[in-house]
């Protein structure tokens, strides 16, 4: 089977045979028989050859990269699993939170507007086919992971003067939305599988980031996510639009391994980052977004706070998120993704997200406890 990239290049050379071929011969004369709808003017259909080929190429250029790799089904980017954190094995499924537990995490999730407009973060819960539907006895705890993941964003904005949370789809009591997905059981075995079944399901807005707990370790994957190596600041960039992907394994279900693959999602680490790895992590530990994840890859300590890897977004806050970035630094004339549209309080929004007419921050709170409403 060829390598991904191999793959990539034979698709991009059979454009440009399509191309190239387009006007070597003249056509034969048609038979009674063609379809109605086949294009008949050759101008035309090199142009949509063309097209094609200009496509691959902005693919092939927003997922460049020693570690990206192209997801061929889909034209999408990522750089492939990351590996399972301490403590966690990725063949061990992880067991539900005690309800208590779990509830307290929801506590600090922020509601937005009518829950379902605009750009926004749909969690969903991914099985195959043949295996049991767990998602009543799980709900709570997804809803929860997702809840510690937002934690860590709303911490690190605050650590920069400012505020930021995930945007969920959420119902009215501000809970995040957790959709059942069915999937064929081949689905599950690849990322690019599993986001193809999605897409056939309808989960593929392009306003929106699938946050998928695959209740499956047979993979051996604890989280994968899409990611695009677009820099350039402002509304514009790749990574500001969807549908995007991220996959959390039964292995791996926590708030840290979803707030790592949200991320992604969100467009870090960018390769022009100060301190980037190269595969779209950083190198300056303690920090959710750093490791050294090729060979010759090493880290070094620059934020001594140890609980920060596993809590805390970009270390020294210069080189992926940072709610108020300082004028001469990386983050004001780069991609930060903290103004990710998915983000609530970021400054790079859909049209529809600026319309606030309608909408009203707020926290869940239950008996009386603190919170938004």
């Amino acid at each position: 089977m060829l390598r991904p990239v191999a793959r990539l290049v034979c698709l991009l050379v059979a454009c440009c045979l399509v191309v190239a071929g387009s006007g070597l011969a003249a056509p034969s004369v048609a038979s009674s028989a063609e379809p109605a709808d086949m294009p008949r003017d050759g101008a035309q259909s090199q142009a949509a050859s063309l097209l094609d080929f200009d496509e691959t190429l902005r693919w092939l250029e927003l997922c460049s990269g020693p570690l990206s790799i192209p997801l061929l089904d889909n034209k999408l980017c990522t750089h492939g699993p990351d590996p399972a954190p301490a403590g966690y094995d990725a063949a061990l499924p992880v067991l539900p939170l005690p309800n208590g537990e779990a509830n307290d995490a929801l506590e600090t999730v922020v509601c937005d507007g009518d829950g379902e407009s605009g750009s926004r973060i749909q969690v969903l819960y991914v099985y195959r086919a043949g295996a049991e539907n767990r998602l009543d006895r799980v709900r709570l705890s997804l809803q929860a992971w997702a809840a510690e993941a937002d934690r860590i964003v709303q911490a690190s904005a605050a650590a920069t003067g400012g505020e930021r949370a995930l945007r969920f789809v959420h119902d009215d009591q501000c809970q995040p939305v957790v959709r059942a997905v069915e999937v064929p059981a081949a689905a599950v075995g690849g990322f690019d599988a599993t986001i193809t079944a999605l897409k056939r399901a309808g989960h593929n807005r392009p306003n929106r980031s699938y946050l998928a707990f695959v209740d499956s370790t047979s993979a051996g994957i604890c989280g994968i996510a899409t990611v695009w190596a677009d820099d350039r600041p402002g509304g514009g960039n790749r990574n500001n639009t969807g549908p995007a992907y991220a996959r959390v394994d039964a292995g791996c279900w926590d708030g840290f391994t979803a707030a790592h693959e949200v991320m992604h999602n969100l467009g870090a680490v960018q390769h022009s980052a100060p301190n980037a790895s190269g595969g779209f992590h950083c190198v300056d530990e303690w920090d959710v977004m750093c490791y050294a994840d090729a060979p010759r890859t090493s880290t070094r300590v620059e934020c001594p706070n140890r609980a920060d890897d596993l809590s805390r977004f970009d270390c020294n806050n210069d080189d992926y998120f940072h709610a108020a970035p300082p004028r001469s630094g990386y983050l004001a004339h780069h991609w930060n993704a903290a103004n990710n549209r998915l983000l609530i309080g970021a400054t790079s929004q859909s049209d529809d997200d600026k319309d606030k007419k309608d909408k009203k921050k707020r926290k869940r709170g239950k008996g009386g406890k603190g919170g938004r409403r």
